[in-house]
């Protein structure tokens, strides 16, 4: 009997709950019918902010540069990238200033800088894996102008860039060195082959393949060489493969967010205004 009256009472209960809430919510839907016109008046507020706001705000413009470098991997630009972007949101401008090599007002101009691969997977290490793409957000086309070269002036004279790029030169100079000597070893080496061919101390046909063989080989270390001569000239660039365009259209802000923002916004305002209303009618009844 005891358990059945607790059943009871627990069911009033659910009851009780169920018509409070539905009661609230009949509450609610009535209060918004009774007070159209201040939902429409906050709407038509919010437009209005939305629209002074799109065509008073600063706009900004977003562009972006492509490019690779050969010594760095994209995994540190992409980190050297990230270290300016925390001094543009920490509006550390004097310290950028420093690092781009960029007047004041023309690092003020830079929003946002962000660093992403042109090839998001690849299994391969290819040349076309390691291109990157840095999109820049600027309140001032004119910046764009200088940009990609003060990304790569900051690069440049990165304290551990320079360090990876020092031991990266010493490599290269050392197999240069190598290969110079290598070389001058087969000249040599073919000159005593053609004068003992002239004195007719060999004449085997195997004798005239040795000297065709270091003839191509002294070509191969040629081609090397060079090849490794160019990537110590460009070691220290980040090669750009297309650079800042100055596009004229503004990223931001855009015209149906702003209106959509605002209009949220002053609904959210009549929201509070119409809740604590409530709340004072609720206590002065008491």
């Amino acid at each position: 009997m005891l358990l059945e009256k607790e059943h009871v009472i627990e069911k009033a209960s659910e009851a009780d709950a169920d018509f409070d809430a539905n009661d609230i919510l009949k509450y609610f839907l009535g209060s918004i019918k009774k007070g159209k016109r201040r939902v429409f008046v906050a709407l038509l507020i919010g437009t209005l902010l939305g629209v002074a706001f799109y065509f008073f705000k600063k706009p900004i413009y977003s562009s972006q540069m492509m490019g690779y470098s050969e010594t760095l991997k994209k995994e540190i630009v992409f980190n050297i990238i990230e270290d300016l972007q925390r001094l543009i949101d920490q509006s550390d401008y004097e310290q950028l200033r420093k690092f781009l090599n960029l007047s004041e007002k023309s690092v003020k101009s830079i929003v946002a800088l962000k660093a992403q691969p042109a090839i998001e997977k690849s299994i391969y290490e290819t040349e076309e894996s390691s291109i990157f793409i840095i999109e820049a957000k600027v309140d001032d086309l004119t910046v764009l102008d200088s940009l990609s070269d003060a990304i790569g002036y900051y690069v440049d004279n990165n304290k551990y860039v320079k360090i990876r790029l020092e031991r990266e030169k010493g490599s290269i100079l050392n197999s240069i060195d190598k290969m110079q000597i290598e070389i001058t070893d087969l000249e040599k080496l073919k000159v005593d082959m053609r004068e003992a061919l002239s004195k007719n101390t060999y004449r085997t046909n195997l004798f005239l393949s040795d000297i065709g063989y270091s003839s191509s080989k002294i070509v191969e270390l040629y081609e090397k060489e060079n090849a490794l001569k160019t990537k110590l000239e460009f070691l220290y660039d980040i090669k750009i493969l297309s650079d800042f365009v100055k596009f004229k259209k503004k990223k931001e802000p855009r015209l149906l967010v702003s209106v959509l923002g605002f209009q949220a916004l002053s609904l959210f305002v009549l929201f509070v205004f119409w809740f604590f209303g409530r709340i004072k009618n609720t206590w002065d009844q008491l």
